[in-house]
């Protein structure tokens, strides 16, 4: 008899260790952008297009404002991104390296930062964006 209760018992507590590990992968959050890529250190340009205005943004504070806002980008589930008002592309330069977002504004989920076909939220981002925009 002790032994089953022992064997009940050890079982038990697998099935739960086992249990909490599954839903730990299905609730832990994906992970945001790697910083090393867009460290304001490594990043030499950034030109943003929206419609026919282009824009190039090299000064090292405007850098640094917005590589700190793409560390702070929150990952999001985006539907029907196909009803949307515009976008604006940012492509940053680095070295030899070109790397690219786009910036959709949603009629359903406002503005969503598309990387790689991951899509992120940040406001402060796009208004910061959206601020060197008006400057020129």
């Amino acid at each position: 008899m002790r032994t089953s209760r022992k064997y009940n018992t050890i079982l038990g507590y697998t099935l739960t260790a086992i249990a909490l590990f599954v839903l730990w992968i299905f609730i832990k959050p994906k992970a945001v952008i790697d910083p090393v890529l867009f460290a304001a250190s490594n990043i030499d340009s950034l030109q943003v297009t929206k419609g026919d205005s282009i824009i190039t943004i090299k000064g090292t504070r405007d850098l640094i404002n917005i590589s700190h806002q793409l560390k702070n980008l929150t990952p999001v589930k985006a539907d029907r991104l196909k009803a949307n008002k515009g976008l604006t592309f940012l492509d940053f330069f680095s070295k030899n390296k070109k790397l690219s977002f786009t910036i959709i504004y949603s009629s359903y989920d406002g503005v969503i930062f598309d990387f790689r076909s991951t899509y992120y939220k940040n406001d402060s981002l796009n208004n910061l964006i959206v601020n060197h925009l008006r400057k020129n």
